[in-house]
């Protein structure tokens, strides 16, 4: 699950993620302290409700991002035709990045 290209991956950062911060049994464990099941024993209806979750989330980063990005674009003069290009270019990067840029290179 480590390709960021994987549509699984953000569910799986978020379950793997949510399990793992510790409630009062320890990580890993539900509110009675059993064990949370891993990944593969959820099953798939519980995968797909995660990988929903995930993408959403994703989604809206991207769109917060491209939002901000389009803002800072327009107030250095850039609009019409080359801030459309710009902007098809930031989405494209971002949905078929394998590395999340670096926004301060």
């Amino acid at each position: 699950m480590s390709n960021p290209l994987d549509m699984k991956r953000s569910g799986y950062l978020g379950f793997v993620t949510y399990n793992a911060v510790p409630g009062p049994h320890g990580p890993w464990k539900t509110f009675d302290g059993r064990d949370v099941p891993g990944w593969d024993a959820v099953g798939p209806l519980t995968q797909q409700r995660w990988v929903a979750a995930g993408n959403a989330e994703r989604d809206e980063a991207i769109q917060l991002a491209s939002r901000v990005a389009v803002q800072a674009l327009e107030a250095e003069g850039i609009t019409g035709e080359a801030l459309t290009r710009v902007q098809a270019a930031i989405l494209r990067h971002q949905s078929t990045s394998a590395v999340a840029p670096d926004p301060l290179s």
